[in-house]
């Protein structure tokens, strides 16, 4: 079975600029009066950002523009854009605010961000690259950089870049989990295990640690400890099929039939319910053998 890695795409990193912003290299230097308004509309921005009103965010910015030139602002544009899913303008924006701070380590943060959404891989490396050289103490930036490395089969300098993002954040949960998948897949299962321990203990709620931990105890016959990280994981998400099938798996090594038939089923529903065929129709065979 496949560990659960902790970001199948990218995310938590989109940062808009908090705080008061610092209003440099004005336009067009009108009033006070414009100053203190280009600011009170960036802040509202930045608020309206958060609430996910990106349409909001982009008028006030727009207007911000037009008043002032602020640090700042085309990174938020093209977060907002990027909310919307215009990617080429979020990508127009965040090409912007590099050309104006090209030391604005998170418009190249975030422009990696879409590359890699949309599968350009190198050019989102270079970017994770360019942020990692302004700000080196970029935990996000190598824990990105290293789930590319990770897709491009480049399994040991992901974990290089993982344990670069573990040693600025010891509380990364990401990386640690993403990690703790390589070494699972290595079938290093004292270092996956020793991961994902570390996983829950940052985020008890975190299914994916208790999916993947369980699915080591599995592989090294301890099916009963198996049986209560998946039973853990049940109670987080109980409408996930897999957690369903893997215990099920587990009570078989017990030879306790009859839970795991009723797992079993349990998963067969779950599968169906949720469209996925081919796990349904393996749920199904293996019912059938029993």
């Amino acid at each position: 079975m496949k560990p659960i890695h902790g970001c199948l795409a990218i995310v938590s990193i989109i940062v808009a600029l908090a705080g008061t912003p610092s209003i440099a290299q004005p336009q067009t230097i009108r009033s006070s009066e414009d100053q203190a308004r280009a600011t009170a509309l960036f802040n509202q921005a930045l608020q309206k950002i958060a609430q996910k009103d990106y349409q909001g965010a982009i008028a006030d910015l727009t207007e911000v523009s037009r008043l002032y030139r602020v640090y700042g602002i085309y990174t938020n544009l093209g977060i907002a854009r990027q909310g919307l899913k215009d990617y080429e303008g979020a990508i127009a924006a965040y090409n912007q605010d590099i050309s104006l701070y090209p030391t604005n380590f998170l418009a190249y943060l975030n422009r990696g961000i879409l590359y890699y959404e949309r599968g350009d891989y190198q050019s989102a490396l270079t970017d994770f690259g360019k942020a990692i050289e302004l700000n080196p103490n970029l935990a996000s930036a190598y824990n990105n950089r290293g789930d590319i490395l990770r897709i491009q089969g480049n399994l040991q300098g992901a974990i290089t870049n993982y344990n670069e993002a573990i040693r600025i954040n010891p509380r990364n949960e990401k990386a640690y989990l993403n990690r703790g998948s390589i070494y699972y897949e290595q079938q290093k299962y004292n270092e996956a295990n020793a991961d994902f321990n570390q996983v829950i203990i940052l985020n008890p709620q975190s299914a994916a640690a208790y999916y993947n931990r369980g699915s080591i105890r599995l592989a090294q016959g301890i099916p009963q400890s198996a049986i209560t990280d998946f039973t853990e994981g049940i109670r987080i998400e109980p409408n996930n099929a897999d957690f369903y099938y893997n215990r099920g798996l587990a009570q078989l090594r017990l030879k306790n039939t009859q839970p795991a038939l009723a797992d079993f089923r349990s998963a067969a529903y779950l599968y169906q319910q949720q469209g996925k065929t081919d796990s349904y129709q393996k749920v199904v065979n293996t019912i059938r053998q029993l």
